[in-house]
């Protein structure tokens, strides 16, 4: 990963930001996996965000409308719900 050392001051303390490279393709390897359409094994979100907080972990048994974990985007938190029954597997 190509980084660059940027000398600055923060509150007039001298400090030195690591910046990542885009164009050297710093982050190429950062990609997210994504839920597979038409793989009812996975949730997909309704919209981009940070996930904000996870209720459930690997290996629990839920049930259709458990809350799974919940994503922030845009200042707006949205729950996301298990559609069926099953088990979790694994989580992000």
């Amino acid at each position: 990963m190509w980084v660059h050392s940027v000398p600055g001051k923060v509150e007039r303390q001298p400090r030195i930001a690591k910046v990542p490279d885009r164009v050297h393709g710093a982050g190429a390897k950062a990609r997210r996996p994504k839920a597979e359409p038409g793989n009812p094994a996975h949730v997909a979100a309704p919209m981009p965000g940070v996930i904000s907080g996870v209720s459930v972990s690997a290996g629990r048994k839920i049930q259709a409308g458990d809350v799974l974990l919940s994503i922030e985007a845009m200042k707006m938190e949205t729950a996301l719900h298990a559609d069926r029954d099953g088990k979790v597997t694994e989580g992000w």
